[in-house]
């Protein structure tokens, strides 16, 4: 069976049973009618999408590492020792970010909006890593 009537058929069963439960009121749901319905079809179609995501997510990171091991050990020990510097890297920019961003907080918090807007912008500048 394909995986995509998989996916439609889980997006199914979940419409079905949020429509029972969100129409009708059961089970302590409050009883929305047709705003039931529809909420519980949004639901279903961002669970749907939500799984065919992830599930491409993993195809496409399976499908690099297929042909990255037929182009021989030392590309994947070049490919693993990027992707750790690109890690350590992101690492550092978000915690400059979120120090950053703390900083800016503080300085509105006190009343300093203006000084907040110079600190940010020198950290924008300073950002050029």
């Amino acid at each position: 069976m394909p995986l995509t009537i998989i996916i439609n058929l889980i997006a199914l069963c979940i419409n079905t049973c949020f429509n029972y439960l969100l129409i009708y009121g059961h089970f302590g749901f409050p009883r929305l009618e047709v705003k039931g319905a529809a909420i519980a079809t949004v639901l279903a179609r961002f669970v749907e999408v939500l799984i065919m995501n992830e599930f491409l997510w993993a195809l496409g990171v399976t499908i690099f590492a297929v042909v990255y091991a037929r182009m021989g050990t030392g590309t994947i020990a070049a490919i693993n020792i990027f992707a750790t510097v690109e890690r350590i890297s992101m690492v550092v920019c978000f915690g400059w970010v979120q120090a950053a961003a703390v900083m800016i907080g503080h300085r509105i918090g006190a009343g300093g909006e203006k000084d907040a807007l110079c600190m940010k912008s020198k950290q924008l500048s300073n950002n050029n890593v």
